[in-house]
């Protein structure tokens, strides 16, 4: 049997969904896209930024997208998204994959992979041509899950002058991380929207649970939490854990400037000592001057754990603090850039960052530049 391409996988994904019913067998797909073709490097200190080194390269910047959604009629529709990154080595991978169902004009529902919201611009994260950066601060949109595997209700409507929207979503997500297989089940996935003239602001709570499998655990681990067991079993190698994410996010865009704020905070219920829990903020301002754009930003991110349960007597705190030392932070970010919109859908972009980590008390500049189109 002829393997498919990744390309061919994706039209038959969503021309399976076109057959459903066979007044829509030959429904029109309508397809768009993305990329962003971006370079950058680090300098001095040899540390990395958003996985770039002092070796300049395009790998860790770029992304391609491409999306298909069609209308089956009766309120019925699909969409896929298939997403290829520079640091996965350009495999494609479907972002989303969902069929949506509309109610009416102010409510719709959504059954398949879809994306997680958990910050403001998570609906297009991957579309730099949508926001100033090449792509946003990590410092606050740093995820390892970006979607996930289930349903979502969405409404909107007005009183007055407010707009307002309602997002409640369920579902879950399995990914292979460093640390092992990881299974994310998504209780509760909330947003709501509430915009006023220029003004839009966000409220973002999410509820978790996590599970780790087939950890790829090191010796250090091991050793740590057989000698903590008896006091906190599975503070250094856990395996189940809950949690939650909430923000809230806010930003006035008149036209000719913006400036925005955001917060959120990566709490755990159970005593992992080994996992940082993470408060994070971004502050954003720029100024647009015909077709040039000047933003600058600061963004922050405290991770902390509870090594403090541990008295410093404790002749095991050293090689605990040792351990965790690896993933406390305190790391701070200065970015200014320069956006040049010199096509209808392409834009040119230069960024220089500075950033420190004050905790380990070590710090880089970074430089990154490139092109971001739709299509």
């Amino acid at each position: 049997m002829e393997k498919l391409g990744n390309i061919n996988k994706f039209t038959l994904a969503l021309s399976s969904v076109c057959i459903l019913s066979p007044a829509t067998v030959f429904a029109e797909i309508d397809w768009r896209g993305y990329a962003t073709i971006a370079a950058g490097k680090t300098f001095e200190g040899g540390q990395t930024y958003d996985n770039l080194t002092d070796e300049l390269e395009m790998d860790q910047l770029s992304v391609v997208g491409l999306q298909g959604s069609s209308d089956l009629s009766d309120g019925l529709s699909a969409t896929v998204q298939l997403v290829a990154r520079g640091k996965n080595d350009f495999d494609p991978e479907f972002e989303w994959a969902y069929v949506k169902y509309q109610i009416n004009d102010n409510a719709d529902v959504k059954f398949g992979r879809l994306r997680a919201p958990f910050y403001f611009y998570s609906e297009y994260l991957d579309v730099s041509y949508a926001y100033s950066w090449i792509s946003p601060p990590i410092e606050v949109y740093a995820a390892n899950v970006t979607n996930y595997d289930g349903i979502n209700f969405y409404y909107t409507n007005n009183f007055g002058s407010f707009d307002y929207a309602v997002y409640l979503g369920s579902g879950k997500r399995e990914v292979t991380l460093s640390v092992g297989d990881l299974s994310g089940k998504y209780d509760i996935i909330s947003n709501f929207d509430l915009n006023y003239g220029d003004i839009k602001t966000k409220l973002i709570y999410s509820q978790f649970e996590l599970t780790v499998t087939n950890s790829n655990e090191d010796a250090q681990i091991s050793q740590l939490d057989s000698a903590f067991d008896s006091d906190f079993p599975n503070a250094f190698l856990a395996t189940d854990m809950g949690g939650y994410i909430a923000g809230v996010a806010a930003y006035y865009d008149p036209g000719s400037y913006y400036f925005g704020v955001e917060y959120a905070e990566v709490r755990f219920d159970d005593d992992v000592i080994s996992i940082a829990e993470d408060d994070r903020f971004l502050a954003t301002l720029g100024y647009r001057y015909n077709e040039y754009t000047l933003h600058y930003s600061y963004s922050s991110s405290d991770k902390t754990n509870d090594l403090d349960k541990i008295a410093t007597t404790d002749a095991r705190y050293s090689s605990a603090k040792a351990f965790t030392d690896q993933v406390v932070a305190e790391d701070k970010t200065h970015i200014i850039g320069l956006r040049y919109d010199f096509h209808s859908n392409a834009a040119l972009k230069f960024e220089y960052g500075f950033t420190d980590d004050d905790y380990a008390n070590t710090d880089t500049q970074f430089f990154r530049s490139g092109i971001s189109i739709i299509f």
